[in-house]
């Protein structure tokens, strides 16, 4: 079990490494010099290139949830939790957009880790999934092609814990 943690661990570390490599602007060719004399060029002002990738500084939230009722189906729990999820991507994930330049049509979440809690890990981790698919439901522009992971912990706290990485 450690094995795979570890594994989906260096795979967010790869994704995140990618994320960070920067696009080169192509550098226009000289151009052909005249016979004639001619002023001396000016020189290009130097433009920084776009951030392309993930952002490595992660978007972190907690949600209140009463995991059995969400493990039961329980619809009125499911929409609390959509609810709540909502208004944390608004003060969290489009406000840091925001900040960027981003506009909101252009929105979209990279990579999503989830963690969800209960005494058995395996329900832990359903609670994480619930959530997760919950959160795509709400958003589903900003999730479209997300990397969406879920983890549990033993811990047994009514939360779910959100790490979220946006495009820049």
């Amino acid at each position: 079990m450690i094995g795979w943690l570890y594994a989906d661990l260096m795979l967010v570390l790869l994704i995140a490494a990618m994320g960070n490599v920067r696009a080169e602007p192509e550098r226009p060719s000289p151009a052909p010099t005249r016979s004639s004399p001619s002023p001396a060029p000016k020189k290009p002002t130097p433009t920084k290139p776009p951030k392309v990738g993930l952002d490595p500084e992660p978007i972190t939230f907690t949600v209140p949830v009463q995991r059995q009722r969400l493990l039961d189906g329980d619809a009125n729990t499911e929409r609390n939790l959509q609810r709540r999820v909502e208004r944390k991507l608004e003060q969290k994930v489009y406000k840091r957009l925001r900040r960027q330049g981003i506009p909101e049509a252009r929105a979209r979440v990279g990579l999503m880790i989830t963690f969800g809690f209960d005494n058995n890990l395996g329900q832990a981790q359903q609670v994480a999934r619930r959530a997760n698919r919950l959160t795509k439901q709400a958003e589903p522009s900003l999730f479209r092609k997300s990397i969406v992971k879920s983890y549990g912990s033993t811990n047994p706290a009514n939360k779910v814990d959100f790490e979220v990485y946006v495009y820049q």
